[in-house]
């Protein structure tokens, strides 16, 4: 079991938006905190996990119609995820894992152009639900063959959630 607190920032030129010289931003500033488990069964051959989070983002750039960033925003994220991980016999592994966000834009930006102020929408490219599993199989300790999935649930293309992008798999 355990309990983990963590903070961070990301400088004007994290994520590939530069701002540097054009603007004076200051850094996005991070919270998190999470409580989570671990179990070993099967003679401690298969490993599961699980965890609760909350992630607040302070000073979220938005990026404004004219080509500059607000720094005005606050996003958090609640969520919960799961995985598993292991062998079911000395030549099959299994590792799997699915994640559940539930992300809000806590203090949004108002737009001048009828846009509309996106406080209370869900944050861009951020999915609701996401997943994976893989699995391996060892034949003659020489070779191996594995397979997998991984799912990402539909999300927004932008904070108004005006634009949605699918969900997929990918196998």
């Amino acid at each position: 079991y355990y309990f983990a607190y963590s903070t961070s920032f990301n400088p004007s030129l994290e994520q590939l938006t530069s701002t540097t010289g054009n603007q004076q931003l200051p850094p996005e500033n991070n919270e998190g905190y999470e409580v989570g488990a671990k179990f070993e069964l099967l003679n401690n051959n298969l490993s599961l996990n699980g965890a609760l989070f909350q992630i607040t983002k302070n000073n979220a750039r938005t990026a404004n119609p004219d080509g500059t960033f607000t720094p005005t925003g606050t996003v958090r994220v609640k969520g919960a995820r799961v995985g598993v991980s292991g062998r079911l016999t000395p030549e099959w592994q299994v590792f799997g894992g699915y994640t559940y966000l539930d992300a809000r834009i806590i203090q949004g930006l108002t737009f001048i152009n009828g846009i509309g102020n996106t406080t209370g929408r869900v944050p861009l490219n951020t999915p609701k639900d996401a997943g994976n599993i893989w699995t391996t199989y060892t034949i003659r300790d020489t070779y191996e063959i594995g397979g997998g999935m991984f799912y990402v649930g539909q999300r927004y293309a932008n904070n108004q959630n005006t634009v949605q992008v699918p969900e997929y798999f990918r196998f």
